[in-house]
This record gives structure tokens, sequence and C-alpha cells, in this order.
């Protein structure tokens, strides 16, 4: 019979390639908003597991001892960077700038110091970190450690550090869940990415911390993990926090009526209202190439190849209520890039 140390194991192994693709994917795209976050997010993540999956096959109490302090590097990250990207998912970018990370930055510094410290004051764990046969206390009672390194109870710095954690954490939650229930035009997809972003690691952490017994598996990393890919799904699928500048000067979400973007050859953003004028998926009609998006509208088509001025003013049906608009194109040429695009807005026909 399978234990739970060895599915543990091999969640970790297991989970590791989805992140590292992940991480790659995002490391490719850094020119996206929210992308430098997301990475620093994997990353902790990956020491976490690593470290994680470290101490858990420990040869030797030294090494597991490292292995764990060392987690923390990975440990501390993570909710910092879910809130910076939060804030970036939610168009508060220019609240991501160096003084924020600054601020940001010093509960991690000061955690680490203690974790590696810990054996001269006890703040972070209490009721000591020990080798096989030593003795401990865990939940307030002496017992033996049976295994190759065993931790005790937690010190009050912990409990100050999981406590800002949740905090950071739920506000990022907060800002994240926001949108979608501000914006109807957030495409399923991309709602179900961060609504698994979010939950993964507060449901894992809630219970790892109140719920499994002590000395039992921590399923945050993993947790982080599954959060860390969704949102590359959502960022990269989904168009979560696509800023290419045809889409942020077009700003489709928060026109009236139904919107597409489109450069020579692909859609670059639409909304749910616009999507439903081309009888498309919302989720799955952004990066798809215009002879496809505009199938069901042979007229836009025709326009789009020779002059997409030519349909303005012109009007199309929906293909499946049969209800008729009127067709606007607005030309688009942001500052600082040569790309240009066009805005095909759909207005009901009087």
């Amino acid at each position: 019979m399978v234990s739970v140390t060895e599915t543990y194991l091999v969640l970790l192994v297991g989970s590791t390639p989805f992140i590292l693709a992940a991480l790659n994917k995002v490391l490719n795209n850094l020119h996206r908003r929210g992308s430098r976050p997301l990475a620093a997010l994997l990353v902790g993540t990956l020491v976490w597991m690593l470290s994680a999956l470290a101490v858990a096959v420990a040869p030797s109490f030294r090494v597991g001892l490292y292995a764990n302090r060392f987690q923390y590097f990975g440990i501390t990250v993570v909710p910092a960077a879910f809130l910076l990207f939060a804030l970036a998912y939610v168009d508060r970018e220019e609240l991501v700038n160096r003084y924020s990370v600054g601020l940001l930055s010093l509960e991690p510094l000061a955690a680490v110091a203690l974790v590696w410290t810990n054996r001269s004051h006890d703040l972070w764990t209490a009721g000591g970190v020990v080798r096989q046969g030593a003795t401990y206390v865990s939940d307030g009672a002496q017992v033996t450690c049976d295994a190759v390194i065993c931790f005790g109870d937690s010190g009050q710095a912990f409990v100050a550090h999981t406590v800002y954690s949740y905090a950071i954490l739920l506000a990022g939650a907060v800002l994240v869940l926001s949108r979608p229930l501000r914006s109807s035009s957030v495409p399923r997809g991309q709602a179900a990415s961060m609504a698994v972003a979010v939950f993964a690691p507060l449901a894992a952490n809630a219970l790892s911390l109140f719920v499994l017994p002590n000395g039992f598996p921590d399923l945050t990393p993993i947790a982080f993990g599954v959060s860390g890919v969704a949102i590359a799904v959502g960022l990269y699928r989904y168009s979560l926090v696509e800023t290419d500048a045809l889409t942020g000067a077009a700003a489709v979400d928060e026109r009236d009526g139904g919107a597409v973007v489109v450069d020579e050859t692909s859609v670059a953003d639409l909304n749910v209202e616009g999507a439903k004028v081309l009888g498309v998926d919302a989720d799955t009609a952004v990066g798809a190439p215009v002879e496809e998006a505009f199938a069901g509208q042979s007229v836009l088509l025709d326009a789009h190849h020779d002059d997409p001025q030519s349909v303005a003013n012109e009007t199309v049906s929906d293909p499946i209520s049969g209800e008729t608009y009127q067709v606007s194109v607005e030309t688009i040429e942001p500052d600082g890039t040569p790309r240009t695009g066009w805005v095909y807005g759909f207005t009901t026909a009087e």
C-alpha cells in the first residue's frame, strides 16, 4: 500500500515539470504586464517544492535542516508576488514599483533571518528542531522523533508570519476576484483560472495548518504550483493580463456594445458582446486568425482584407438571434509601436 509520504513525493515530483513549463513561458513573455511578479511566484514555488522534497528524503539531519531553512526563501516570496500580480491584473500596475516591492520585501527578509537564527531564540520553532531519537514538543507534549528530522510547535514569529501571509493572500484574492465580479466581459475560462489560482493555495494551507495532524506533509507548495500554472494558463490562453499595445489602446472592456480588436492577421482582443456578434467563443477567440473569427460575417472578412474602413456604417446580423448591428471601424496606431490595428464596434441598429 502506498504511504502518505510516497504520494506526497510523487505529487511534488510530478508537479515540477508543469511549473517549469509555465515558468519558461512566462520568461519568454516578460513584456506582458503581470509576467514579472508571476515569474517570481513560480520561482518561489519551485524553491519551496524542491526544498520540501529535499526535507522529505533527507539522508541526514543536517541536510534536512538546511533544506527546511532554504525553503523559506520561496515560502516568503510567494504571497508578496501574488499580491503584486493581483495589482497588475486589476490594472493598478502603477502600484507595482520599487517602493512597493521594497516594502513587501521587509517581512520576507525578517522571516528568513529568524528561520536561520532560530536556535538562538526559538521564536520560529518553539518546540525545537531535532534529529531522530531526540525529544521535542509537539502539540504541547514531549515526544520522541522517529524520523531523520522533526519540527516542534510553532513559535510566535511563525504565527505572526502566518497571519501576515494570510492577510497578503486575502488582499490579493479580493483584488483578483473583484475583476470578474465587476465585469461581465471577463471570459469564463479566465475567471475559472483565477478562481483556481486563488482558492487552491488558501484551501491547502488551511488544511495543513488547522486540519491535518502535526507532521503531515505540507500541501501548500503543491497548491501554489497549481495556482501558478492556472495563472499562466489564464495569462496566455485567455489573455489574462494582455498588455499588447493594441489591446491597451482599444480598451474593449470599457466600451458600450460589442467590440473586437484585430491586426492584419489575428484577433488581439474582444469583449463578450463582440464575440456574440461574430458567433465565436470569447474564451478561445483571442489569438485566432481573422479568417476563422470572421468566418460567420463574410462582409467583415472581405472588408478587412481590402479596406477595413469600407465596412463602417454597414450592418451585420447576430448569427443566432438575427439581431441587427451597425458597424463602426476605428484605426489604432499606438505610440511607440509600428503595429496597426482596427477596432470593429457593433451597436444595435435602430
